[in-house]
């Protein structure tokens, strides 16, 4: 099928179209995106362009480019975007770069995979501190409640301690009550002593009375 190869130099590329299409089938240049124009896209190397003017194609149609602000002529195999020769640097500069190019890919695809990882790492890591949080607002929790607890004891405890004073200071003045009361019972008793060997002698003195009477009246 015939091809139409436009250079397109200001956006450092060069389109394919088909015989009778508008639509570009392949680009040069802009490893494969039809949506980027910058010079060098990513980097100097088999795939990229900065300012591409002139063209030629061989028999086998491979097609030469003039890359011009890189300093060099492209060679690119037929149906191929990447350069296979370089004309103007040094001869293995091509595969160098693609090289190059390729471990730049792979490293950037490798640190996309530690980065992935790593996110997922911090999700794990926030998560756990959301655990660690919650359990330590628990605790927290659980302090504040025993810390009730013991207040509600001690005042418990304040309590017993002034009923058990009041109790002391109670049974301290029934003792005293019952002193003065053991002191009253033996004055009672003491008097009732007195009172007793009163009448013994009021009783002896009626019977020596009685027996003078009786004398007397025997006379």
């Amino acid at each position: 099928m015939p091809l139409a190869l436009v250079p397109c130099a200001d956006n450092h590329r060069i389109l394919l179209f088909p015989f009778g299409s508008t639509v570009a089938t392949a680009v040069y240049g802009q490893s494969g995106s039809f949506s980027s124009n910058v010079a060098n896209l990513g980097g100097v190397s088999a795939s990229s362009l900065n300012y591409p003017l002139g063209l030629s194609l061989d028999s086998a149609g491979g097609l030469y480019v003039a890359d011009q602000f890189n300093n060099r002529v492209l060679y690119f195999p037929a149906g191929n975007t990447t350069a296979w020769r370089v004309y103007g640097q040094a001869p293995e500069a091509v595969s160098m770069l693609t090289a190059t190019s390729t471990a730049l890919t792979t490293a950037s695809q490798s640190l996309g995979g530690r980065v992935t990882a790593l996110e997922a790492a911090n999700v794990s890591s926030s998560a756990a501190l959301a655990g660690l949080q919650t359990r330590a607002a628990g605790d927290e929790l659980r302090l504040t409640l025993l810390e009730q607890s013991n207040a509600t004891e001690w005042a418990s405890l304040g309590a017993l301690a002034a009923r058990a004073t009041a109790l002391e200071s109670s049974n301290a003045t029934a003792f005293k009550a019952i002193i003065s009361l053991q002191g009253s019972t033996a004055a009672l008793i003491a008097a009732n002593a007195s009172t007793v060997a009163a009448l013994a002698v009021l009783a002896g003195r009626e019977a020596a009375l009685e027996a003078c009477n009786a004398t007397v009246s025997g006379g």
